[in-house]
């Protein structure tokens, strides 16, 4: 079973469309193409979640925080290798980029429709690029940008599309407010992988453009985004983040072992935080 073509088919079914416009490869024409490409096992653990996330009923709430899409799209860039990863990417963007409404001439209620479609596509992919591990991104940066790969624009885009996820999806509206310490140090992950992106020499070539919503999303790496984030996750922390002494087992020598390591924490995550502030404070 070819994986990456399972990949585009649920895709197709899911804007509606089997054709694509402004003379671009077709429907037909990328499936040719895929015949030689490496395409993985439809494991379950993989072909599940794929699936889960481009059913309709998972994307009636897109924003700020794609919920119900979320779980399988963790799942899915979890046991999904780094390769096929890359492939997914570079077909589901084409596919953005080229979708058009199956209608001649579409009624304002069919464009809307079509414009959820295309946004559920869009906020499964963003997940997928947001959710799989450090090592992949940099397993995809080795073969694909320093290798000179055929999915080298491809990774350009997943690059960006992770940044975006992970900054304005997940530190900016899932774990917001900054009110535990845990949300703190999953912030902190989170940061630590946008600014590994953003220490890449190439930060000029990291962007990404869905020309079919409207309006169109895109975005080009800003130098600045690691160290925004940075700044963000400390004030939000100052702002919505206390420890406190608070009866939670009945036993009174507990609490305050508890009270002890929350505050270590907090302090330890606190501290990374201003360390990294201070090493993009003498980035040129």
């Amino acid at each position: 079973m070819n994986f990456v073509r399972v990949g585009l088919v649920a895709l197709l079914m899911l804007t509606g469309c089997d054709k694509v416009e402004h003379g671009l490869d077709t429907a037909d024409q990328i499936n040719a193409k895929l015949d030689k490409l490496n395409g993985g096992v439809g494991q379950q653990s993989v072909a599940i979640p794929f699936e889960a996330m481009l059913k309709p009923e998972y994307g009636t709430v897109l924003t700020p925080v794609p919920f119900d899409i979320m779980p399988f799209a963790q799942k899915f860039a979890e046991n999904t290798g780094a390769d096929e990863i890359i492939q997914i990417v570079d077909l589901w963007m084409k596919k953005l980029n080229q979708a058009a409404p199956s209608q001649e001439n579409p009624t304002p209620e069919q464009l809307e429709e079509f414009n959820h479609q295309q946004l559920q596509a869009f906020s499964a992919l963003q997940a997928v690029c947001g959710f799989i591990s450090d090592a992949k991104v940099v397993d995809i940066v080795n073969k694909q940008i320093y290798g000179d790969g055929r999915y080298r624009e491809a990774a350009d885009a997943m690059l960006m599309l992770r940044v975006h996820f992970l900054r304005d999806v997940m530190i900016g509206a899932d774990i917001s407010p900054i009110d535990t310490v845990g949300k703190l140090e999953l912030a902190n992950t989170y940061a630590n992988s946008i600014d590994l992106i953003a220490r890449f020499a190439f930060i000029d070539e990291i962007k990404f453009s869905v020309i079919a919503l409207k309006p169109t999303i895109s975005e080009a790496l800003k130098p600045n985004v690691a160290s925004l984030i940075w700044k963000k996750i400390k004030t939000g922390s100052k702002r919505s983040l206390k420890v406190t002494a608070e009866e939670l087992t009945g036993n009174p020598v507990a609490d305050q072992n508890l009270e002890r390591d929350h505050q270590a924490r907090m302090d330890r995550a606190l501290a990374f935080v201003d360390q990294k502030i201070a090493e993009w404070a003498v980035q040129p």
